[in-house]
């Protein structure tokens, strides 16, 4: 409850507390590999192989604050996990012949808050102005296409 409290309200510094009984709760039961992990992370925090700056950013790093509220943080793993749900649930809800894996991609990376935002800072950069509205699309050639293949 501690760990779930210091992430949401992104506390760094109770994560950082937390690191050692973590250790030892994976440890003890039986999750050998997040065991390591936390104390390959101590090992990295400790004074004498970061300083303090680099310190800060190796915690803050492991969260990710996607709305912007000051208590709405998450693990950084959480992002792509939901990411990664939002493809699966498309796949599964609209598999047929035509649906393939490039419109897949194209309804969800595009409408994903996290490529909305890495689409943004794009188009800023070549110089196209990032708008929130929709586009429409021209419809005129699935109209030609379609009435082609039923002449």
């Amino acid at each position: 409850l501690t760990l779930r409290r210091a992430v949401k309200t992104g506390d760094i510094g109770w994560i950082n507390r937390l690191i050692d009984p973590l250790a030892i709760i994976f440890y003890a039961t039986g999750q050998h590999k997040y065991g390591d992990e936390m104390l390959h992370l101590r090992w990295m925090l400790l004074d004498r192989v970061s300083d303090e700056a680099l310190r800060i950013v190796i915690l803050s790093s492991s969260l990710v604050n996607i709305q912007g509220k000051t208590d709405q943080f998450k693990p950084i793993d959480i992002a792509p996990e939901h990411v990664n749900c939002a493809y699966k649930i498309d796949i599964k809800m609209f598999k047929n012949s035509t649906h393939d894996a490039d419109k897949t991609f194209g309804r969800v990376a595009l409408l994903s808050h996290s490529f909305t935002k890495i689409r943004a800072a794009w188009e800023t950069s070549v110089g196209i102005a990032p708008t929130d509205r929709h586009t429409n699309k021209d419809d005129r050639q699935d109209v030609f296409s379609r009435a082609l293949y039923l002449y």
